[in-house]
């Protein structure tokens, strides 16, 4: 009975998707997964009676395009441009049998809705009642499918693609947003060399508060966000950051997903420390810190919302290495608190750098404000030769680094 619920709350999902997410009788498709944003595929782009279906970069070839067409009830029949139909293996509704190639048509093995997701993509439901799942989902080239019961899971979520969608090449959009956020300015600084200035406790007694913000000025848009950026407290230490500020941007993609790096100047100190409270603090002193080659890696996917171009699944990198100025032999040599600081990525302040950063990206006020200079640049994309359709109802960014607009 629980099952049966799931799958009824689920069906009916369907009759409050949004327009952009509508499948269209007749339309053919690319249908990407959520793990490594890579496509279904057809095994060896053969057209052989039970071919298995895996994952693989997009290639805009045969075996990744599949067409609907209408079986009534809000389910579609899926054929493959290669010739033959989405089965479900041997008829069955057991969880683990596997989505195959098939001639013909008809049966409830052949028959598959689409049930949207709250994130933008959907779940491919058999009228067996399995869901289409990447099996062992590593995110390798050919991590193969099968069908299991509803979980709420990357390895049952996709996204159709209109194959006639608008594509554009990752050269192209790169440069409209590089263009966009060139003027960006980024400062992190949460240090003053003046002791109590801004705060009468003596654990933050060189803590300020105001002086982190991202702004932007360009024809695109201005904007100018202040954020408090919080000292950190490693026992007896309390960190600082003073004036980390960004040189310059550069534009990727990589598993479907845009990167912007942000390299950071690196002219220290850029960490300063006062010892607290504690009898090795004569030994020790206020240790400082140059970042050598700081560089902060946003990472996302790019979606809708309201029609307009946003970012989804952000994630943060934060690296560089630490190296302590001077020479003391306690701090170089010695303590265990001292190892705290000996590190590259992989260490409590890259952690909370990273903590603090994807909590103020996505920020509704910051994130209204890049969405708009990002929108109104590509609105000014002829200039890199980039037609936008108007409105948009869909963006997916495949392996390849394209980007496709319908």
């Amino acid at each position: 009975m629980k099952t049966k619920c799931i799958y009824l709350l689920l069906s009916m999902g369907v009759l409050i998707a949004t327009k952009g997410m509508a499948q269209v009788d007749g339309e053919t498709y690319y249908i990407q997964s959520a793990i490594a944003k890579k496509q279904l595929d057809v095994q060896w782009a053969s057209s052989e009676n039970g071919t298995p279906l895996h994952l693989w970069p997009y290639n805009g070839d045969v075996a990744q395009k599949f067409t609907l067409e209408d079986a009534g009830g809000g389910y579609f029949f899926m054929k493959s441009t290669l010739g033959k139909y989405l089965h479900v293996e041997h008829r069955s509704s057991a969880p683990g049998k596997r989505p195959l190639l098939w001639e013909g048509k008809g049966n409830d093995n052949t028959k598959w809705k689409f049930v949207p997701s709250s994130d933008g993509y959907v779940h491919i439901m058999s009228k067996k009642g399995t869901f289409m799942e990447v099996k062992n989902p590593t995110g390798e080239n050919g991590n193969l499918t099968h069908m299991w019961r509803f979980k709420n899971d990357p390895a049952q979520k996709w996204k159709l693609i209109p194959v006639n969608a608008t594509k554009i090449e990752g050269d192209k959009w790169q440069l409209a947003f590089v263009t966009a956020l060139a003027d960006i300015e980024v400062n992190i600084d949460n240090y003053t060399p003046t002791d109590f200035e801004f705060s009468t406790e003596n654990v933050s007694r060189y803590y300020r508060p105001d002086n982190s913000y991202i702004a932007l000025d360009s024809e695109f848009g201005s904007f100018r966000y202040d954020f408090p950026m919080n000292y950190m407290r490693i026992d007896p230490l309390t960190v600082y950051i003073d004036d980390l500020s960004l040189s310059n941007i550069r534009v990727s993609s990589r598993y479907g997903k845009v990167l912007l790096y942000f390299n950071f100047e690196d002219n220290g100190p850029e960490i300063r420390t006062n010892c607290i409270d504690d009898g090795d603090c004569a030994a020790i002193g206020n240790p400082n810190f140059d970042i050598l080659n700081p560089k902060i890696v946003l990472s996302f996917v790019p979606t809708l919302e309201g029609g307009f171009i946003t970012y989804d699944e952000l994630d943060v990198q934060f690296t560089g290495k630490l190296q302590h100025i001077g020479f003391n032999f306690t701090v170089d040599l010695g303590l265990e608190l001292a190892k705290a600081f000996n590190f590259d990525v992989d260490n409590a302040l890259a952690r909370r750098a990273e903590a603090e950063i994807r909590q103020r990206f996505n920020q509704p006020e910051l994130k209204q404000q890049i969405n708009r200079i990002l929108n109104n640049s590509l609105a000014s994309a002829t200039r890199f030769d980039i037609e936008f359709p108007t409105p948009l109802s869909g963006i997916v960014l495949d392996t390849a680094g394209n980007l496709h607009v319908w």
